[in-house]
């Protein structure tokens, strides 16, 4: 589970586009806790790990270190239920918390604030949305550098398929190392515009994250697509679509028969997805220190629980019910995995990623982190043969030293940061992609 992170609002300009949507008010932004808060664990109560000073948390009296019990007298039943009802907090709001510290329960009432929105010196944002077909509005955000504001110009475009957890794409607090770097350097330093779209249920997106399918945020994905070819900065035959870790094996679905200009592809996967769950068990389970025969003795119980889980579109309740012996493999929540539902998983099975990408013949660039551990090398590899049997040379590997599954790399003085060799990789990529004829 990812810690929810909010903190004090600050204001920003939203930008005219005639023709599209400027829905600032009509799609309520998400709250600002002005808190980090650790999740249920077991039956341990949500924790408050930090408060920012000045937000109303801090000043309605919550401390850290503080249990939270209930949210407006309601207790949280496990940690997708605490993060379903976090998520759903929008500013202006009025909450009631009862809290307990040090043997004490208090009820703390306070009026959150909205969370500040993107601000990076250097380019123009808009916040806007699209619409899922599946119903639910879709917080977008569409950037390009300053500099080419004047500039009437149609120009080339990114748009940016996300991970797999409910996390937003926008790092309001500053981006953290890695991804969210590249995406702010992208926007900022690429010359191209730079679409990114929460998932149903993530950040000011309506919808429930946590019972989102597959299939629906695919929509979206699709959606933004579309949404980005009409678009007055765009150059509708110049788009790349970019995914980072369980999206960027889908991405040649989201293209589906629009015609794209080339695909970067992040950290990701091309085989089934149980495979690389269970490969991905195994790195886990080596790196705790069990033993080599408990290890293999675990991976043939996971075996046998994702062949259920997955194949027999199981729910882990239901696999556990079925064969009680296997319920020590499964450390995770009775109907998700990874904060997302059984169906989103039973879904990924189904998907033939290398189908998908046999039938890709634009440019392509696969890139891996050699210290990430939950996607592989060899994944990349496949890929970019698959697009290179096509036509040759139209895919290439880069491999970043160092660079774990989030993209970030411990330098020497101990601090993770996006790697120096990233961003002039996909620029180089870029340019080879806009150079290229139009056919």
């Amino acid at each position: 589970m990812h810690l929810f992170l909010a903190t004090f609002v600050l204001s920003t300009v939203l930008l005219a586009v005639p023709g599209h949507t400027q829905d600032a008010d009509r799609l309520p932004r998400r709250a600002d806790l002005g808190a980090v808060l650790r999740p249920p664990v077991g039956s341990a109560p949500p924790r408050i790990v930090t408060v920012t000073s000045g937000s109303a948390l801090h000043a309605a009296g919550l401390r850290a270190g503080d249990e939270l019990l209930a949210l407006d007298g309601q207790a949280f039943s496990d940690a997708i239920d605490f993060e379903r009802r976090v998520a759903a907090l929008r500013g202006g709001s009025q909450v009631r918390l009862q809290v307990r510290r040090d043997r004490t329960t208090m009820t703390i009432s306070a009026t959150l604030a909205p969370m500040r929105r993107d601000q990076i010196p250097g380019f123009q944002v808009l916040y806007t949305h699209v619409m899922n077909p599946r119903g639910f509005r879709q917080r977008a955000i569409l950037s390009r550098p300053a500099e080419i504001a004047s500039n009437e110009a149609r120009r080339p475009a990114i748009l940016f398929v996300p991970w797999l957890s409910c996390d937003s794409i926008e790092s309001p607090l500053g981006p953290s190392p890695g991804i969210d770097e590249l995406l702010y350097q992208l926007a900022a330093q690429s010359g191209w515009v730079l679409l990114r779209v929460d998932k149903p249920g993530v950040g000011d997106s309506e919808g429930v994250c946590a019972d989102t399918d597959l299939e629906t945020e695919i929509d979206g994905s699709r959606a933004a697509l579309t949404w980005l070819r009409t678009h007055p900065w765009v150059d509708p035959a110049r788009i790349v679509i970019m995914g980072h870790s369980f999206s960027g094996a889908f991405l040649p679905l989201v293209a589906a028969d629009t015609p794209v200009a080339g695909y970067i592809v992040i950290n990701s996967w091309v085989r089934t997805w149980m495979e690389r769950l269970l490969e991905f068990e195994r790195l886990q389970a080596e790196a705790s220190g069990i033993s080599p025969p408990e290890v293999s003795e675990r991976q043939r119980q996971l075996v046998q629980f994702y062949a259920l889980f997955l194949e027999q579109q199981k729910t882990p309740r239901e696999v556990i019910a079925l064969r009680g012996d296997l319920a020590a493999v499964w450390n995770d929540a009775p109907e998700h995995q990874y904060g997302r539902p059984a169906r989103f998983h039973h879904q990924l099975q189904r998907v033939n990623a290398a189908r998908a990408w046999s039938g890709v013949t634009v440019p392509t660039l696969a890139m891996w982190g050699d210290a990430d551990l939950v996607m592989h090398r060899s994944d990349h590899e496949r890929l970019v043969a698959m697009v290179n049997r096509n036509l040759a040379g139209r895919a290439e590997l880069v491999v970043i030293p160092g660079a774990d599954h989030s993209l970030a790399a411990r330098g020497a003085d101990g601090r993770s940061r996006l790697p120096a060799t990233v961003l002039p990789a996909i620029r180089r990529f870029l340019d080879r992609v806009h150079a290229r004829p139009v056919r």
